[in-house]
């Protein structure tokens, strides 16, 4: 059911903003302090006189007014509380829609300020994490970090050793102390060359440089992979072009034609060039007959993009923290390729679908002749306020490892640098190719998510090309699972089915994983007292991947 606004609170927090007393509004308005009491409470509703009068005497518009702005703050706060932060004490548990309704009716600031709260812990969470992973991926620290070690251990050693001789030869006493002392004025070196590394002023001369993905990355996330404007700018093409399922590329190359003089062609002599091949000056793309009809149908509409909603696209980069030119030319394409997204499967009808057949991602290829990276992307844009679908998380990742894209819309932690987790099963996947790939993940904070992966090869485009291999994996937080129809079958509750995992092992915390690549750099010994033999040479025992 739909919440219907409640104008109570804002009614009451407006009269207090003016100064006026319930009996004086009262008055003006000419209707009893009681009545007012019960409007003030949602006891009573706000005829449309009524609410001409009030933006009169409060000198506010009756749009903003009427303005749900609760609503908005309501789904906000409904989100945040599946954090798995709030599953200590039972906090999550224990609140119910009525209790989060009525905290927003009765005290909205309140409300926002938690939210404000909320967001601040998790920058600082994103701040901790991406100095902890640029740390560990920068050379000068690794190798700080290595001859810090190395001093330490040879003053350890030098010092146990005149500690558990007493009779040493003088001679021999006075040598180590001469070591002792000429590696402590090493170690001093050492720690100070590091804080000046460190410290803001050598930081302000040499600023850490992100690249274009990165600064892409972030910027979606920022968005929470979500943008209306281009999403209306789909929709409204999608009613222009006037195509169906089975004739949308000769409707997109006509409506290119005709209504953005943008002319496509398709044909094999374009190989020779490069399958696409786009010519901003004579306002042309040429593509190779070899992509497959996804493909060819996928990139026209990119194209139409750029073009269609070119003011949108521009408005977004001008707001963006972008750096370079080169960021910024990447996420035209990037915003070009989510419109393309949106015509070809569109919103409301997407999700509708997607709910109908509990996100089966196999259906959804079926039924939106779309590839299982479309339409796996296109899940994790379902953000629309008020007209949500699961929030999903998304990665991709080739065949060595490497993060080609990334959306935390789960509430999973996503590594910013390096690679992600050996123990997730993005990886796993390219042991079974074409094949869906289910698991059960427990993160070191407690989150628990099911994840789906499956990798793929995108063939050449003939005999003796090279393909490419990659992987692409999403997933939801547990509690939402159950809408999934990949949860049917599992029991949720069973421990023994969970695999413990973290983000990337630089910045994991566990001590006895098996599968660790790298020593973190939380702790200085990532080994657990007390682990087997056994685990160490062959790793802890592992619940299969279903």
């Amino acid at each position: 059911m739909a919440r219907k606004p409640r104008l109570g609170p804002k009614i009451r927090r407006l009269r207090n903003e003016t100064g006026l007393t319930q009996a004086q509004l009262a008055q003006r308005l000419m209707i009893s302090a009681s009545y007012l009491n019960l409007i003030e409470h949602n006891q009573r509703p706000v005829t449309v006189s009524l609410l001409s009068k009030l933006g009169e005497i409060l000198n506010v518009d009756l749009q903003t007014l009427t303005k749900d702005d609760d609503a908005l703050i309501l789904a906000e706060l409904s989100k945040i509380f599946t954090d798995p932060l709030f599953l200590k004490g039972g906090l999550r548990a224990s609140l119910t829609p009525d209790d989060l309704n009525e905290l927003v009716s009765l005290s909205p600031i309140a409300s926002q300020t938690i939210l404000n709260i909320y967001h601040a812990y998790k920058q600082s969470l994103d701040d901790i994490q991406m100095l902890g992973e640029q740390l560990s991926e920068d050379t000068l620290y690794a190798a700080s970090s290595h001859e810090l070690r190395t001093v330490l251990t040879s003053l350890r050693s030098f010092s146990e050793i005149l500690h558990d001789n007493e009779n040493i030869f003088p001679e021999e006493h006075h040598k180590f102390l001469k070591i002792i002392a000429k590696e402590s004025e090493g170690l001093s070196r050492q720690i100070e060359s590091l804080m000046n590394f460190v410290s803001a002023e050598d930081v302000s001369r040499s600023p850490i440089k992100r690249s274009p993905l990165d600064e892409i990355n972030d910027f979606i996330q920022s968005h929470s992979n979500y943008f209306a404007g281009i999403e209306n700018a789909a929709e409204a093409l999608v009613t222009d072009a006037q195509f169906g399922k089975y004739d949308r590329l000769q409707k997109l190359i006509q409506f290119a034609s005709n209504e953005l003089g943008v002319l496509i062609t398709i044909g094999r002599d374009q190989e020779a060039f490069g399958l696409v091949v786009f010519d901003k000056k004579k306002r042309s793309l040429s593509l190779s007959s070899s992509l497959p009809r996804s493909s060819l149908i996928f990139q026209t509409a990119l194209i139409i993009g750029r073009f269609y909603c070119e003011k949108i696209i521009e408005d977004l980069i001008m707001d963006a923290p972008l750096t370079s030119e080169a960021s910024r030319e990447m996420c035209r394409d990037t915003l070009a390729r989510y419109f393309a997204g949106a015509v070809l499967l569109p919103y409301d009808e997407f999700l509708k679908s997607a709910r109908m057949v509990r996100y089966d991602i196999q259906q959804l290829q079926n039924q939106f002749a779309g590839s299982f990276e479309q339409i796996c992307h296109r899940l994790a844009t379902l953000n629309k306020v008020g007209s949500e679908g699961v929030p999903f998380h998304f990665i991709r990742v080739d065949i060595a490892g490497n993060i080609s894209k990334r959306f935390d819309g789960s509430g999973i932690r996503i590594p910013l640098y390096g690679g992600v987790c050996p123990r997730w099963n993005v990886h796993h996947a390219f042991l079974t190719p074409e094949a869906m790939n289910v698991q059960m993940l427990k993160m070191v904070d407690g989150g628990t998510f099911l994840s789906l992966a499956r990798a793929m090869v995108k063939s050449g485009t003939g005999y003796n090309t090279p393909r490419s291999h990659y992987a692409v994996a999403i997933g939801c937080e547990i509690t939402s699972a159950s809408k999934l129809i990949y949860a049917d079958g599992l029991n949720l509750n069973d421990v023994s089915l969970v695999v413990p995992a973290g983000t990337s092992c630089r910045i994991c915390e566990r001590g006895n994983c098996g599968q660790r690549a790298f020593q973190s750099i939380l702790h200085s010994s990532t080994a657990t007292p007390g682990l087997k033999l056994q685990e160490m040479l062959t790793g802890p025992r592992h619940p299969p991947l279903f």
